[in-house]
């Protein structure tokens, strides 16, 4: 997400709203540790409105997380 954000000139900061997507809630669960290590990395304490829903497929069949976010990027 970081990579998509510097390419359209925003930030982690300009993100306002995200969506999660797992096809194994219980996986993501047990990585809930690690993922919130990835995200302080790149986010900090930067946690915009989220929402998450257990899905029972997503596009790409080897995926578990498939992530949306809209970003705000300041003039």
């Amino acid at each position: 997400m970081v990579h998509a954000l510097t390419a359209a000139g925003a930030r982690p900061e300009h993100v306002v709203w995200t969506q999660v997507f797992t096809s194994d809630a219980g996986a993501y669960l047990e990585s809930l540790k690690e993922l919130g290590r990835v995200w302080q990395r790149h986010f900090g304490r930067h946690y915009p409105a989220m929402a998450w829903f257990e899905v029972k497929s997503l596009f790409d069949p080897a995926a578990i997380v498939e992530i949306m976010a809209i970003a705000v990027i300041p003039e």
